[in-house]
């Protein structure tokens, strides 16, 4: 669980610059693992996605942009 704690550390200092730019910056590598990361934080952290959630999208304008995309992958918000 080393992994997601750092992925967990990564997201709260990139996360702005990532949600409102489509992780325009990052490379496939960091997008997959962002996502199984992602996905691992809403099964068994969801506290923390929410706090995440609560912090950088209280209007809930990127969770309405990016849903669709992240179900095709597999990912529930």
């Amino acid at each position: 669980y080393i992994f997601f704690n750092l992925m967990y550390v990564f997201f709260s200092e990139n996360l702005p610059d990532a949600l409102e730019n489509g992780c325009e910056k990052c490379n496939e590598k960091q997008k997959e693992l962002s996502k199984k990361a992602l996905k691992h934080i809403l099964e068994h952290k969801r506290e923390q996605f929410d706090a995440l959630e609560a912090k950088y999208d209280p209007d809930k304008k990127y969770r309405k942009r990016y849903e669709a995309d992240l179900k095709k992958e597999g990912i529930e918000l």
